[in-house]
């Protein structure tokens, strides 16, 4: 299981830490962090690996499932799901804060899972720890849409379309 973020979003993480115990206890897990800050989970084998441009993508290649956890807060409806976009792009299945921009951009059980509750999370997280093919459709499933959707080609015409508009004025 993987995370990726700054020492800003590490309490986020940290939010998941009944969550990843509990899986712990329930499945062997390990949570492997990049983070540009030194962390380990208390109760959760962690494996931290510093960020760096160079090895980020490679690093990322060694998550089987991802989590985004994001407060529910007025602050998290102006975040992009960045991260949830980069596990698409990568197709890693993941399972993210049902909130905000995370339902514009997956849809629940076809990409990853959304979940709020704490029970929520831990049945998501189990049930991508034990159907490899589950995980293999989902992850496929998200870098289809990150191509379809969110990738330069894809977006190309629209760039074409600024561009124009801009040069005609």
């Amino acid at each position: 299981i993987g995370w990726t973020g700054t020492h800003s979003t590490i309490p986020f993480l940290e939010s998941l830490q009944p969550v990843l115990a509990v899986v712990s206890q329930k499945r062997k897990i390990k949570l492997m962090v990049i983070a540009n800050r030194e962390y380990s989970m208390k109760d959760v084998p962690t494996e931290f690996i510093p960020w760096n441009d160079e090895s980020e993508v490679k690093d990322l290649h060694s998550f089987e499932i991802g989590v985004y956890p994001i407060p529910a807060n007025e602050w998290s409806l102006g975040k992009s799901s960045l991260k949830a976009l980069t596990y698409m792009a990568i197709g890693i299945p993941f399972v993210a804060t049902a909130y905000g921009t995370n339902y514009r951009i997956m849809q629940h059980g076809v990409q990853g899972f959304m979940a709020l509750t704490n029970e929520e999370w831990i049945d998501s997280i189990i049930k991508l720890i034990d159907d490899v093919d589950l995980r293999r459709r989902m992850g496929l499933a998200g870098r289809r849409t990150v191509e379809d959707l969110y990738s330069v080609k894809a977006n190309f015409p629209k760039y074409l379309q600024a561009f124009d508009a801009v040069a005609s004025h």
